[in-house]
């Protein structure tokens, strides 16, 4: 049902030229230039190669690892408005998807899987992936699916869908990392060696199919510290600005540094069933201090929606009512700041995953008191 629902919607976007037409100048098309390029044996690397086959020139290079191009053939190896329909198609059901599993382990009451999916829509960061032809929903289902496969003992489908994660690794670091801490910890090791042969057999697909294709990735690996994110590292980059140096890499490089090592100090005590309570607060400080992150990547923190939204009926019914209030209300606000003219303002939207912290504890509190 999901994916005729899904198929129904991608067929209405694909008939529609004006959005086509807006996917040309999107990050989606962006994905879709290098795994042609991947296809052709021309390196995707290459940055200039890659603006000379760009129709409007709106592209930025490669910093992925060469495991993404085989995850993501299916979807881009087609013309662009195949690719584009295909796209559609699975980024909706991911993201229904995405609502079944966050509800599974997010909502304190069970939900109808038709509820769930419904709610998962009422999410906005995730619409933001749509305008910008992002990943992030398939990111956060691959690292949901993770979670998911931990709670019910699935170690090696664990690992799988963690390496499979790492097409943007940053996003939910503080869990993934929490994550391996306790497989190590616990000897799930069935956990790390999926991971390594997922990611080995991805790697060596990708070096099959493109003789080279790894040694080009890591002669062309540079930093992104200069991209100024929505996350909490850039006030603090820009407090330390200076004439000579205006947006400092060291803080982007420290405080998430500092804070993963607390987090995994933190998770070498504790047992195996820790982690699930504690990844609504992890997911959103991975958001807050990511070295870089945007606002569509936010999508990784839907487990919060759900915990706030579908919070369990409290006795004093109009506190629990509020919070879902809130919870929209910060939502549709997040949304319109977003399309801020300025590039510094739209992307200090920092504060929503401070706001989804906020009504998560204010939430918790209320289950306590129940």
């Amino acid at each position: 049902m999901i994916v005729a629902y899904a198929t129904s919607i991608a067929a209405v976007y694909f008939l529609l030229t004006p959005l086509k037409e807006l996917f040309r100048v999107s990050d989606f098309e962006n994905y879709w230039l290098l795994t042609q390029q991947f296809l052709a044996k021309e390196n995707p690397y290459d940055f200039e190669k890659l603006v000379a086959a760009s129709v409007h020139g709106n592209v930025g290079p490669a910093h992925f690892g060469p495991w993404v191009y085989i995850l993501f053939l299916p979807i881009l190896s087609w013309s662009f408005e195949t690719s584009l329909f295909i796209y559609f198609v699975v980024n909706i059901t991911a993201w229904c998807g995405l609502g079944v599993v966050a509800a599974n382990l997010f909502a304190p009451r069970k939900l109808a899987l038709s509820e769930a999916a419904l709610s998962s829509l009422l999410f906005t960061p995730a619409f933001l992936t749509f305008f910008y032809g992002q990943w992030s929903i398939i990111v956060a289902i691959f690292g949901y699916l993770a979670l998911f496969a931990w709670k019910r003992g699935l170690y090696p489908l664990c690992g799988a869908m963690l390496a499979c994660a790492t097409i943007k690794p940053h996003l939910g670091f503080l869990v993934w990392a929490a994550l391996v801490v306790l497989a190590v910890i616990q000897r799930r090791w069935s956990v790390l060696g999926a991971g390594a042969i997922t990611l080995g057999v991805l790697t060596g697909t990708s070096e099959l199919l493109f003789p080279g294709i790894t040694s080009n990735w890591l002669n062309a690996f540079s930093s992104s510290l200069g991209w100024k994110t929505a996350s909490l590292i850039m006030p603090i980059r820009l407090a330390f600005a200076t004439p000579a140096d205006p947006y400092p890499a060291i803080p982007a490089i420290v405080i998430p540094l500092i804070i993963l090592w607390g987090v995994c100090t933190f998770f070498s005590k504790k047992d195996e069933f820790s982690l699930l309570p504690a990844s609504p607060y992890l997911f959103a400080l991975s958001c807050l201090f990511a070295p870089y992150i945007w606002p569509f990547d936010y999508t990784v923190m839907i487990g919060l929606h759900f915990a706030i939204f579908h919070s369990a009926t409290a006795e004093d019914e109009q506190r629990t009512s509020l919070n879902r209030v809130l919870l929209l209300i910060f939502s549709c606000v997040f949304f319109l700041h977003f399309f801020s003219e300025n590039q510094t303002l739209a992307l200090s939207t920092y504060w929503y995953p401070i706001a989804l912290l906020y009504l998560y504890a204010r939430t918790r509190s209320d289950s306590v008191a129940r």
